[in-house]
């Protein structure tokens, strides 16, 4: 069966090959699936029928695929396996078996940790040391809402949205807020998490230069305070009313 236009049809991983999210296991693989909340819930397949696509050469046969599990399809009986049809704007990512490593496709980026950068730009580069929990946001809990920071990787070519190409933003080495919340494929490779995030879900950037560029302002501002609160206090003393202003 040939799948329809800008669809796929894959088959799931074997369940060795994979994280077994029902019991929490952890396969030994050299990589797997690492959703530990209700709405990270990524799905590893293999290509087997392409459709026609809108951007040729974004998915082949034999393709190792990333997405999230929200995005598959009807699952079908072909050739006495359960096959998955897909809609191909979902899928954030392939993955080569043999290097272990996974290339962004279509609109989404590929993100890694970096906690000392998030942690730098979350207290303007002041010299406080955070719990990990500070650079996230969850403060609308009720809604499910819930931001990290990361590091990009590797950016997708882009996608064709709405009648225009639409590409991401950010460049490798730029750190990202992006909202975590959904659509988001969180995935370990090689022991090293990373996550599949789409351009749309990116909240804000900054480049090394702009974060550094930025901090220093910061750190000057915080210095000119300092000194104008020193003088400040200073004269107070003089005057004889800490605390208060002196009088013209």
């Amino acid at each position: 069966m040939r799948p329809t236009k800008n669809r796929v049809l894959a088959v799931e991983r074997e369940a060795f090959d994979r994280s077994v999210r029902s019991t929490g296991i952890i396969a030994p693989t050299n990589y797997s699936i690492t959703g530990e909340r209700d709405y990270d819930c990524p799905f590893i397949g293999r290509v087997v029928a392409v459709g026609d696509m809108y951007h040729k050469g974004v998915f082949h046969e034999g393709d190792h695929i990333v997405l999230n599990l929200f995005n598959v399809g009807h699952r079908l009986m072909l050739a006495g396996r359960p096959t998955y049809s897909i809609h191909a704007f979902g899928i954030g990512g392939v993955i080569d078996p043999e290097t272990i490593t996974v290339r962004p496709v279509q609109h989404y980026v590929l993100v890694k940790p970096n906690l000392e950068r998030a942690k730098r730009v979350v207290t303007g580069g002041s010299l406080v040391l955070l719990a990990d929990s500070v650079v996230q946001s969850d403060d609308l809990g009720s809604r499910g809402l819930h931001c990290e920071y990361g590091e990009v990787v590797d950016v997708g070519p882009g996608q064709w949205l709405e009648g225009g190409w639409t590409e991401a933003e950010c460049e490798p080495g730029d750190l990202i807020c992006f909202d975590a919340s959904h659509s988001t494929i969180p995935l370990t490779l090689r022991g090293q998490k990373f996550a599949l995030v789409p351009a749309s879900n990116i909240i804000g950037q900054v480049s090394p230069e702009e974060e550094d560029a930025w901090i220093d302002k910061v750190l000057r501002e915080r210095a000119r305070e300092a000194k104008e609160r020193e003088a400040f206090e200073s004269s107070s003393l003089q005057s004889g009313s800490p605390g208060e202003a002196p009088q013209a």
